[in-house]
């Protein structure tokens, strides 16, 4: 059988097991086939071109697949409390991770593990994954032949359809969030220190693009100190959300609702100490940070400096807020 017909199988039982497409699983899988093709390179950003290394696969196809970060070392994978512990094989559903080696000490070099994406059953019941590795570059395996003695986590958040489009809107921007620009990763300074854990999410747009308030609440006028940018914040019953940099359209005090204009996109400052990506031509964003105001647990929930943020892009696919832009 070509690998074409495999696919088809595979993502024909998929849906049958209701799995369909705007899940999040069918989609982090079908993400995954962009990489077809792919050689394999070890990198820590993702590089343009037709490269990539294995937990760049699995993480960038949960990202732009269905807006969930993951860590993008495969060890990292193996170790994060956000993905919950499948205990077998036979447990999978589509998007799981699995993982080769039990630690780093276990793998060849001691220094990498090796993550695989799992993609489901063919006709026949055989399991199937894609994984790319320095051998083969990209490449659909059979599951048996991986032998995960690392385990298996499972990062996906719900099985529920998104088809809105509030979800599809959301999704599109996600190709706009360079790796070190989303919520829990260090971010590159200009100066070399110690990398800061980033508490949102930045997206790469065009300077004076219009930004619009995403939930009701008061203004409040903030200046962020590494990025040299000045802000908003809009404090609200569940979230207090933080634009910048804008060139503000709205005063300390005021009061607004969802849709309002409150400014557009500033030109980053040439005293901002965060590095844009090595892989973009972009030298603007707009960074949107969600702080939790509410005990109620939410979805993409990080702990970062003893305070409760969330991914503004996952909220606004599931439709906890609206996005700060008209697409």
């Amino acid at each position: 059988m070509n690998e074409q017909a495999l696919l088809d199988e595979i993502f024909t039982r998929m849906e049958s097991e209701g799995f369909a497409p705007g899940t999040e699983q069918y989609e982090i899988c079908r993400k995954s086939l962009d990489f077809l093709g792919f050689s394999y390179k070890r990198s820590e950003e993702l590089e343009a071109g037709t490269v990539v290394d294995c937990s760049t696969l699995t993480s960038q196809s949960h990202w732009e697949g269905a807006l969930i970060g993951i860590p993008f070392v495969a060890d990292n994978q193996r170790q994060a409390v956000s993905g919950e512990i499948i205990a077998s094989v036979d447990k999978m559903i589509p998007g799981d991770v699995l993982v080769k080696y039990p630690s780093l000490d276990a793998s060849p070099d001691k220094t990498w593990n090796h993550v695989g994406l799992y993609l489901g059953r063919d006709n026949g019941g055989e399991q199937w994954l894609i994984e790319s590795t320095s051998k083969t570059g990209v490449r659909v395996a059979k599951v048996a032949e991986f032998d995960a003695q690392g385990g298996i986590k499972r990062f996906s958040l719900t099985t529920k359809v998104f088809s809105t489009d509030a979800a599809r809107n959301a999704l599109t921007l996600a190709s706009m969030v360079p790796k070190f620009g989303r919520l829990g990763v260090r971010q590159y300074l200009k100066s070399g220190g110690e990398r800061p854990v980033h508490n949102g999410v930045d997206v790469y747009i065009q300077p004076g693009t219009p930004v619009f308030a995403t939930e009701d609440g008061k203004v409040r006028i903030v200046h962020d100190e590494p990025e040299d940018a000045d802000g908003v914040e809009i404090i609200g019953d569940s979230f207090t959300v933080r634009y910048r940099p804008l060139a503000l359209s709205v005063h300390d005090g005021t009061v607004v609702r969802v849709g309002d204009l409150i400014g557009h996109v500033a030109e980053s400052s040439i005293s901002s100490n965060i590095q844009y990506s090595t892989t973009s031509n972009h030298q603007s964003h707009l960074h949107l940070e969600v702080e939790i105001n509410s005990a109620t647990r939410i979805p993409t929930e990080a702990t970062i400096g003893g305070k409760r943020y969330a991914n503004h892009l996952y909220l606004s696919k599931i439709g906890r807020l609206t996005l700060p832009f008209r697409l």
